[in-house]
């Protein structure tokens, strides 16, 4: 099981930043769970890659984007991470067929919307 803690840093304007830490806890009989596949929603996003770039080292990750396709600066920022494309916070099937696809343990909601 992982443990998330979440620290407000700073607000600016409507948005609030957070600091995310994580860490391994292990269960009440004191053996760690296995956590292999882990999906973070929103890959483009501050939080979501910076999320996926951490989560790298230890687990088997991929992330979601909405485009239908990663720019080149992100490709290189999560190089070795699979990429779900077209995924829309506001189409639960497309978020369904990244989940099932990943065949993940453990999604993290990291797509954030934005009054633009």
């Amino acid at each position: 099981m992982l443990l998330f803690t979440v620290t407000p840093v700073k607000q600016i304007g409507e948005v609030k930043c957070a600091m995310v830490r994580y860490r391994s806890m292990t269960s009440r009989r004191g053996m760690k769970e296995k956590i292999v596949r882990v999906i973070v929603l929103g890959a483009a996003g501050m939080l979501g890659h910076k999320l996926l770039q951490r989560l790298q080292a230890d687990y088997e990750v991929a992330g979601t984007i909405r485009e239908s396709e990663p720019d080149a600066i992100l490709r290189r920022a999560l190089s070795g991470i699979e990429l779900f494309p077209s995924v829309q916070a506001n189409d639960l099937s497309s978020i369904e067929r990244a989940i099932d696809g990943w065949k993940a343990d453990v999604v993290v909601n990291c797509i954030g919307i934005i009054k633009q």
